[in-house]
C-alpha cells in the first residue's frame, strides 16, 4: 500500500522526533554521568592532594626527628598537626572503604605519635613507627591509583563515544534535512502551481462567464467565453496530485460549459435572426392584404353601383315596354331608346365584366398570399419550436453549470480542508521544532557545564538547534503559503457564489424566453388558423365572384338580345308586342339578375371586412413579435427582413394596381 504526503510527512516528522529526543535523553543522561563521575574525580583528586601535602609534612618531621633538629616539643606539635589533617581526610571520605583506608593510616601516625611521645631519642622505635606508617600510606596509595586510572579511562572512552555519537547525529539530522526537502519539494511547487493557477482562473475565465452569463440573463446574445487556462501537470498519487486532478476535471467541465455556452448562444441567435425576419414578412403580408382587401372593397362599391344601374336600366326598360305596349305609334322612338339602353346596358356589363375578372384575378394573388404566409406561419411555428428547444437546451447548460459549480464548490470546500489539515501538521512541526530546539538547549547548557568533556555534545547540540531553526523557517514558508492558498481558494469560492446567483438568474431568465417562445408560437398558430379562415372566405369570394361573373354573362346575352330585338323591332312592327313581352321578361330577369348580384355584391363586403379584420390581426401579430425580439440583441444585424418585406409589399402592391 502506498503511503500519501500526509502519511509520509507525518512518518517522517515522528521518526525524527523520536530519534533526537530519544539521542538528547539519552546525551542528557550520559552528561549528567560523566558529570558525576568527573566531580567525583576532582573529590578524589583533592583527597589525594591533601594526603599528600599531609605526607609531606609528615616525611619532614621524620627528616627534623632524624636530624635531632629542634625541640621535641615542636616534634609532638607537628605530629598533632599531622594526626588531626589524617583525621579531617578521613572525616572527608565519600566510601566506607576510602575511611577505613585513611583509618589505618591514622592508626599507624598514632603509633608514631606514642613512639615520640615516649623516647623521642630513640631512634630505633620512632624509625620502625615511621617504617609502619609508610607502610599503611603506600598500601592507602597503591589502593586508591588504580580506581582513579580506570575512572579516568572510563571518562576518555565515554568521551570519544559522545563524540562519536554528536558526529552520528550530525550525518543523521543532514539526512533528515535533505530528506524533508526532497519530500516538501514536490508538494510544494504543486501548490504553487495551484495557488497561481486557481488565481488566473479566478481573475479570467471566471470572471469571463460571468459577464457573458450576465448578458445573456440581459438579453445581450454577443457574449463569448474562452477558456485559456492549462492543465496542471499531475505528479505522483498523493494529496496533491489529486488535487491536481481535481482541479483539471473542473477546468475541463469549465471549458465544455464555455463550449455549450457559445455553440447555443449561437444558435439561439440564428433563431432569432430567422423569427425576426418571418415577423417582418408576416407583418407586411398583412399591409398587403388590408391594402388588398381596401381595393377589393372599392372594387366591390363600384360593381355594386353597376348592379344599381343594370337594375335601374331594367326598370327604365321594363317602363318604357309597358308605355310601348301603350303606344304603338311611338314604337320607333321607343325602340330608338330600348337600344340606347341596351347599348349602354351592354356597355356597363362589359365594365362590370372585367371588374369582376380583375376581382377574381386580386383573390386568385390574395388566395397565392395567404398560401405563402399560411407556410411562414408554420416555419414560424417550426422555428419557434426549435427555438424553444434551444433555450431549454441552454437552460439545462445553465442548469448543468450551477450543478458543476456546486460541485467545484465542495472541490474547494475538499481543498480548504486539505489545506488546513496541512496546516495543522505544519503546526506539529513547529511544536517538535520548539521541543528540539529546547532540548538542543539543554544539550548546550549540559555540555557547558561538561567543559572540554562536552565540546563533542555542544556539536551535536549546535547542529540540533539549527536543524530545528531550518524546520521553523520552513514550517513558516509553509505556513504562508497555506495562507495565501485558503485566501486565493477562498476567492474563488466567491467568485462561483456569484457565479451561481448569475446562473440562478440565468434559468430564470431563459424560463422566461421558453414563454416567450411558446407566445411566438401561438401566435404562429393563430395566423395560421387565421389564414386558414382567410384562405375559406377568399374560396367563398371567388365562388361569388364566379356566380357574379356568370349572371353578368348571361346578362350580357341578354342585353345582346335585346338589342338584336330593338333592331328586329322596326323591322318587324307585327311582331312587336311579342318582342315588347319577351324584352319585359328579359328586364324581369335583369332586375333579378340585378338584385341577386347586389346580394352577392354585399356577401363579398361582409367578406372583405372579415379580410380587413384578419389583416388587422396578422399586423398585431406581428407587432408582438417584433416587441418579444427586440428584448434581444444579437450578434450581426442582417438586413434580409427588411428587404425581403418590401419585396413582398411592393409585389402586393403591383398586383394590386
Amino acid at each position: 500500500m502506498r503511503l500519501g504526503f500526509r502519511q509520509k510527512l507525518l512518518a517522517l516528522l515522528l521518526t525524527s522526533a523520536f530519534v533526537f529526543l530519544g539521542l538528547g535523553s539519552v546525551g542528557a543522561l550520559w552528561l549528567a554521568s560523566l558529570r558525576a563521575q568527573v566531580i567525583a574525580l576532582e573529590t578524589e583528586g583533592k583527597q589525594a592532594n591533601d594526603l599528600l601535602r599531609v605526607l609531606a609534612q609528615a616525611r619532614q618531621l621524620e627528616e627534623r626527628v632524624r636530624s635531632q633538629q629542634g625541640p621535641t616539643e615542636e616534634w609532638s606539635a607537628q605530629a598533632r598537626r599531622v594526626a588531626s589533617d589524617l583525621t579531617a581526610l578521613q572525616r572527608a571520605g565519600e566510601t566506607t572503604d576510602e575511611r577505613a583506608a585513611v583509618g589505618q593510616v591514622v592508626a599507624a601516625w598514632a603509633t608514631v605519635e606514642r613512639a615520640l611521645a615516649a623516647s623521642p631519642e630513640d631512634s630505633e622505635n620512632v624509625r620502625e613507627a615511621f617504617a609502619s606508617f609508610w607502610a599503611s600510606a603506600a598500601a592507602v596509595a597503591s589502593g586508591s591509583e588504580p580506581g582513579g586510572a580506570g575512572r579516568g579511562w572510563s571518562i576518555a572512552s565515554q568521551l570519544s563515544a559522545l563524540q562519536l555519537m554528536a558526529m552520528a547525529c550530525a550525518g543523521l539530522a543532514l539526512v533528515i534535512l535533505v530528506g524533508w526537502f526532497w519530500s516538501l519539494r514536490p508538494p510544494l511547487r504543486t501548490i504553487g502551481e495551484l495557488a497561481t493557477t486557481a488565481e488566473r482562473l479566478a481573475r479570467s475565465e471566471i470572471s469571463e462567464l460571468e459577464r457573458a452569463l450576465g448578458q445573456l440573463a440581459a438579453g445581450d446574445l454577443t457574449g463569448t467565453v474562452t477558456v485559456r487556462t492549462e492543465p496542471l501537470p499531475i505528479r505522483g498519487a498523493d494529496e496533491f496530485a489529486q488535487m491536481a486532478s481535481a482541479f483539471n476535471q473542473m477546468l475541463e467541465r469549465i471549458r465544455a460549459v464555455s463550449i455549450s455556452y457559445t455553440s447555443t448562444v449561437s444558435d439561439l441567435s440564428e433563431t432569432l435572426v430567422r423569427v425576426r425576419e418571418a415577423a417582418s414578412r408576416v407583418s407586411a403580408s398583412g399591409e398587403a392584404t388590408e391594402a388588398l382587401s381596401s381595393e377589393v372593397a372599392r372594387l366591390a362599391e363600384e360593381l355594386s353601383q353597376v348592379a344599381e344601374r343594370v337594375a335601374a336600366g331594367s326598370v327604365a326598360q321594363a317602363e318604357q315596354i309597358q308605355s310601348s305596349s301603350r303606344a304603338i305609334d311611338e314604337s320607333e322612338r321607343s325602340a330608338r331608346r330600348v337600344v340606347e339602353v341596351a347599348v349602354e346596358q351592354a356597355r356597363e356589363l362589359r365594365a362590370a365584366t372585367q371588374v369582376i375578372e380583375v376581382t377574381e384575378n386580386a383573390a386568385r394573388r390574395v388566395h397565392e398570399l395567404s398560401l405563402e404566409v399560411t407556410g411562414r406561419a408554420r416555419e414560424n411555428s417550426t422555428r419557434a419550436t426549435e427555438g424553444s428547444a434551444l433555450v431549454e437546451r441552454a437552460t439545462e447548460l445553465s442548469r448543468s453549470v450551477q450543478e458543476q459549480m456546486v460541485a467545484t464548490r465542495r472541490t474547494i470546500t475538499a481543498l480548504v480542508e486539505h489545506v488546513q489539515a496541512i496546516g495543522q501538521f505544519v503546526e506539529v512541526i513547529q511544536g517538535l521544532a520548539r521541543q528540539t530546539t529546547f532540548v538542543a538547549l539543554n544539550a548546550a547548557i549540559e555540555a557547558a557545564r561538561a567543559g572540554e568533556a562536552g565540546k563533542g555534545f555542544a556539536v551535536v547540540a549546535e547542529e540540533v538547534q539549527k536543524l530545528a531553526a531550518s524546520s521553523g523557517e520552513a514550517a513558516r514558508r509553509v505556513t504562508e503559503i497555506v495562507e495565501r492558498i485558503v485566501a486565493t481558494v477562498e476567492e474563488a469560492a466567491c467568485a462561483l457564489e456569484e457565479g451561481d446567483a448569475v446562473v440562478t438568474v440565468v434559468v430564470h431568465e431563459t424560463e422566461r424566453v421558453v414563454g416567450f417562445f411558446g407566445d411566438i408560437r401561438t401566435a404562429a398558430v393563430e395566423i395560421a388558423e387565421a389564414n386558414a379562415r382567410l384562405l375559406a372566405e377568399l374560396e367563398a369570394l371567388r365562388q361569388q365572384l364566379q356566380s357574379v361573373r356568370q349572371t353578368l354573362e348571361r346578362t350580357a346575352q341578354l342585353a345582346d338580345e335585346n338589342q338584336r330585338q330593338a333592331v328586329q323591332l322596326g323591322a318587324q312592327v307585327h311582331d312587336i308586342r311579342g318582342a315588347m313581352r319577351r324584352i319585359a321578361d328579359v328586364a324581369q330577369q335583369n332586375a333579378a339578375l340585378a338584385e341577386t348580384m347586389a346580394s352577392s355584391v354585399g356577401t363579398a363586403r361582409n367578406r372583405i371586412e372579415e379580410m380587413a379584420q384578419t389583416a388587422t390581426v396578422l399586423q398585431q401579430v406581428a407587432r408582438t413579435l417584433r416587441g418579444l425580439l427586440s428584448r434581444f440583441r444579437l450578434r450581426s444585424e442582417g438586413s434580409l427582413v427588411s428587404d425581403g418585406s418590401s419585396s413582398i409589399r411592393s409585389s402586393i402592391l403591383d398586383l394590386v394596381r
